[in-house]
């Protein structure tokens, strides 16, 4: 069995009879298959053409690119669609064209008109609500550090013939952090106001998803209120056990500790 040694010395051997202008092949070809590889690795530039969509409209734009022959590039794990860079302002006309991707408030509207001659007052006048809640989501979406956003409108028919007719209400749950969401909250209520009629500032309740309530002020009782009243209380407990101690056992012969557990719990009742 040949060794290691002669294995290397016969393929050397191989090798020093090759040509020069084999090694010059061998150049040309391992030469031209880096600057192929290189070529398609870079291929053209991308710019981003849309991102942060929701998966239904990621999907409708991915369909109607591949039915334009654009190519695309999914990146940010799917969160972003990318196309060549000397095509995305045809990809972008070509999407506006076709109305892709319609937001969700134009869905909404599309479906009030395309409603059939036949259909209930009930159920346009339920069309027409649902197309002003995704309005207004939509509208909300656009504030900053807003992810997402659910309103819901509860508009009660006019009952002209009752001194307290029912008033609209609205209630909206956003995808924000407690501090976003509490500095846009006043801005949130007053997009509603201007655009339920007839709705009040007091009838609007504003929550994250964490179910914290920044709007209206007076149920918003946030997290450090609540943590400063709990101090009070325990303070004012402890002042109170101290003057009534001190009499009997004397200033420094005992030590007053107080933990207090207050319930912040609010509850409404209609009568």
């Amino acid at each position: 069995m040949p060794s290691l040694a002669d294995s290397y010395k016969k393929v050397a051997g191989y090798l020093a009879n090759v040509p020069l202008w084999g090694w010059m092949l061998v150049g040309i070809a391992v030469l031209a298959a880096a600057i192929g590889g290189g070529v398609e690795l870079a291929g053209p530039p991308y710019a981003v053409l849309s991102d942060g969509l929701t998966p239904a409209n990621g999907g409708k734009i991915i369909a109607e690119l591949q039915k334009l022959g654009i190519p695309y590039r999914l990146e940010q794990a799917g969160n972003v669609i990318a196309v060549p860079d000397d095509m995305l302002g045809q990809a972008r006309l070509e999407l506006g064209d076709a109305q892709i991707p319609q937001s969700g408030a134009q869905d909404a509207v599309n479906a009030l008109v395309n409603a059939p001659l036949t259909a209930s007052d009930l159920a346009q006048q339920t069309l027409a609500t649902r197309a002003l809640e995704q309005s207004i989501s939509d509208s909300i979406m656009q504030m900053n550090g807003v992810q997402s956003a659910q309103v819901f409108v509860a508009t009660p028919d006019d009952t002209p013939f009752l001194q307290d007719s029912p008033k609209p209400s609205a209630s909206v749950i956003i995808g924000a952090t407690d501090e976003t969401a509490r500095a846009d909250a006043q801005a949130i209520a007053n997009l509603i106001s201007g655009a339920v009629p007839g709705i009040s500032s007091d009838d609007i309740s504003i929550q994250t998803l964490s179910g914290t309530t920044v709007f209206p002020a007076s149920k918003a009782l946030i997290p450090e209120s609540q943590i400063q009243v709990t101090r009070e209380i325990e303070a004012d407990a402890q002042q109170r056990i101290t003057s009534l101690l001190t009499p009997i056992l004397g200033a420094d012969n005992f030590r007053v500790s107080v933990l207090a557990n207050v319930d912040f719990s609010q509850v409404d009742i209609h009568q």
